[in-house]
């Protein structure tokens, strides 16, 4: 800091500080920190500029926004933040002059700057570490030059590089700017090694005592040692694959491509694939009128293939060089996974660009800190470690575990949920026999929902499911289950906040996976369904939704509660099972507040759907809720002590004829125990 030192260190001076980069531990001590991370520090000083109350003229305007635009490259930097962007719209609201603003961020280079940039991309080259690109250039020079870091930039955009670094020789230092387009590479963490500054997207460094030729291939190193191992096949290939056998007909083929959702399914012949079949394929032999003949004649019998090493990058390459919409993985000749295109973007851009995953953005988005937190907080310690230890075994038996479904929704609203349910991408009844093993417990599987119950020695229960996918034959029906991947368990589920999954294995241990939006609509107390014909396949979710309505003080956007209406109007209800209508109704007479159920239920016209002459009247209502708060005050008087459900239901049912209350109770096969509770 030079001069500066001695005044920004002495112990009688306060020191504050406007700052957007990430703290470190060689900071100067702080009396009063104005940080936030940023992609502005005039973000943050307009902050608090505006929480103040002082007046901005529009020639302050102009310069603050300015500032905002450097930092951020008008708003396109990765550390851009929607407070940036918004701070430049009140800038303009406050009159800033955008003229100004572009002359100021359009300078012109000087003879001095054009010379340096003709020689960085005469002596640019792609260095290639861990099948990433790294553009890489340095000039030498007798007088200092300004604006060097101007030039990365320029350099970057003109080679559409990701991760630019540049060094010059400048009289007797070396000057290191780097630039980095990309979330997974942090420049400044690499610059670092040289004393440098800076964060993730941009940062620089001065070194005395080194040559060019030392700086290459120190950066080479430590960007070696800051980039992970390329993304391989195995990462994220789907290991579920469907496919079909040669003799296969056409028409059945796209009848398993409608059900499954594909574009094209792999052919098998004892155990190894001899083709694909493509969408377009079957609609060409459609057309022709040949949907019974089999796949044999019209697949593709010309297979790229790919083993699970290969990276994504080379995927990606051969899927546009060959016009080709998926490649089979396989180690030695077996088949063991598949990637598609989907694949592929999900690797290079995050899920967020997928067109079905609705994901949070950042800001609304659980950490993996914040989940072993929640954990930490919400369960008993002796769970903590088996739940730990299963994310281990997941490890060691090389497959993907998850908690998912309530449990995951519950931790998220940091409820107490000790109902803990795990999915296995592979044999979930395997994996739970391996965990009866490990802590000497017993299990009872189902081998056709590929699922189990591991009872430990302390009698809690985990179930344990291979992630499956489902279809119904028919509105209202149980489902047929089919082994899949965790994609596809989650997007089986009832409703978005149903249809997350943490993962336990110890690399990502914490990460959220959620496709579907599911944090956000926590955040936002909304119930959304997961697909259009979800309460035509399974009307009981009508009253689940119900449920979580009233329980978390949720409700079902526009579009879900249309859909429940138009089922309920379907009368699909009537077509269920009556053992799974009671099961609904004990859940959800079991909610605390079984008047706002009722309520909700007669909003919905879905009360009658339980019996034709329920009513949700003021009596009704006032009688429900005398019944809530006599409970609690009386319950703990009887032995045995009342089930909460039966009292509600007795509640709703009262004024009904017991005639018709024994009808109901019989076709709903209660347990005569319960209909003597029933007013004569």
């Amino acid at each position: 800091m030079g001069d500066f030192e001695k005044v920004a260190l002495s112990p009688d001076v306060e020191v504050v500080i406007f700052d957007h980069h990430p703290q470190s531990q060689e900071d100067m001590k702080i009396d009063i920190d104005f940080s936030r991370q940023l992609g502005s520090t005039t973000t943050s000083i307009v902050a608090l500029i505006r929480e103040r109350g002082i007046p901005i003229t529009p020639f302050e305007a102009t310069v603050f926004a300015i500032g905002i635009h450097e930092d951020t490259g008008s708003l396109t930097y990765p550390t851009t933040t929607y407070l940036d962007v918004e701070t430049v719209a009140f800038l303009m609201a406050q009159r800033a002059n955008i003229k100004i603003i572009r002359k100021f961020l359009n300078l012109t280079l000087t003879k001095q700057q054009h010379k340096l940039l003709e020689e960085l991309i005469l002596k640019s080259k792609i260095v290639r570490i861990k099948d990433v690109d790294i553009l890489m250039s340095h000039v030498k020079t007798s007088e200092f030059v300004n604006g060097f870091s101007v030039l990365a930039h320029k350099l970057g955009d003109l080679e559409e590089a990701d991760i630019t670094f540049i060094y010059a020789k400048m009289r007797d230092r070396i000057y290191i700017v780097a630039r980095s387009k990309r979330d997974d590479i942090d420049v400044g963490k690499i610059i670092s090694y040289f004393n440098g500054g800076g964060h993730p997207t941009a940062a620089s460094a001065s070194v005395k005592g080194m040559t060019l030729h030392d700086i290459e291939k120190k950066l080479i190193e430590q960007i070696s040692n800051e980039i992970g191992s390329p993304l391989t096949a195995k990462d994220i290939m789907s290991t579920v694959v469907k496919t079909i056998s040669e003799k296969t007909t056409m028409k059945e083929a796209e009848e398993r491509m409608v059900l499954y959702g594909h574009s094209g399914l792999p052919v098998i012949k004892r155990g190894k694939i001899i083709g694909i079949i493509s969408r377009k394929d079957i609609d060409k032999a459609v057309r022709h009128k040949l949907s019974h003949a089999p796949v044999k004649g019209f697949m593709l019998k010309r297979i790229i293939t790919a083993s699970p090493d290969t990276t994504a990058k080379y995927l990606q390459k051969t899927m546009i060089e060959n016009a080709i919409g998926r490649i089979p993985i396989l180690d030695g000749s077996k088949l063991v996974g598949i990637v598609t295109r989907k694949d592929i973007l999900r690797a290079q851009h995050g899920d967020e660009y997928m067109p079905e995953n609705n994901l949070l953005i950042s800001s609304h988005s659980f950490t993996p800190e914040t989940i072993r937190k929640r954990i930490t907080q919400l369960l008993p310690k002796w769970l903590i470690k088996v739940i730990d230890n299963i994310g281990e075994l997941a490890d060691k038996q090389n497959v993907k575990a998850y908690l998912v479904g309530g449990f995951v929704r519950d931790l998220l609203l940091k409820y107490s949920n000790l109902d803990v349910d795990i999915v296995v991408e592979g044999d979930g009844i395997a994996f739970a026999k391996k965990v009866v093993k490990k802590f000497d417990g017993r299990i009872r599987s189902h081998k056709k929902f590929g699922t189990a119950v591991v009872i430990l020695p302390n009698d809690f229960h985990i179930d344990f499911a291979s992630a499956r996918s489902e279809y119904y034959e028919h509105p209202a029906a149980l489902p047929s289950v089919e082994k899949s991947s965790i994609y596809q368990d989650l997007h089986r589920r009832d409703f978005s906040v149903n249809s997350m999954a943490i993962a336990l294995n110890k690399k990502n241990f914490g990460q959220i996976l959620d496709f579907f939006g599911g944090q956000r609509d926590i955040l936002e107390k909304r119930i959304k369904i997961m697909h259009n014909l979800s309460f035509i396949e399974d009307p009981t979710r009508i009253f689940r939704a119900v449920r979580f309505e009233q329980r978390y003080g949720f409700c079902m956007d526009s579009q879900t509660e249309n859909l429940a209406r138009n089922a309920i109007g379907m009368k699909l209800v009537d077509e269920l099972t009556t053992s799974r209508v009671r099961e609904e109704l004990v859940a959800l007479f079991s909610e605390s507040k079984s008047w706002r159920v009722v309520m909700r239920l007669d909003n919905l016209k879905a009360l009658r759907t339980i019996h034709p002459q329920l009513k949700s009247t003021l009596y009704v209502i006032k009688r429900l809720k005398e019944i809530q708060s006599s409970f609690y005050k009386l319950s703990d008087e009887f032995s045995p002590k009342p089930l909460h459900w039966i009292v509600n239901m007795i509640g709703l049912f009262y004024d009904v004829p017991l005639n018709e209350v024994e009808k109901w109770c019989s076709k709903m096969k209660m347990k005569k125990k319960y209909l003597i509770n029933f007013p004569q």
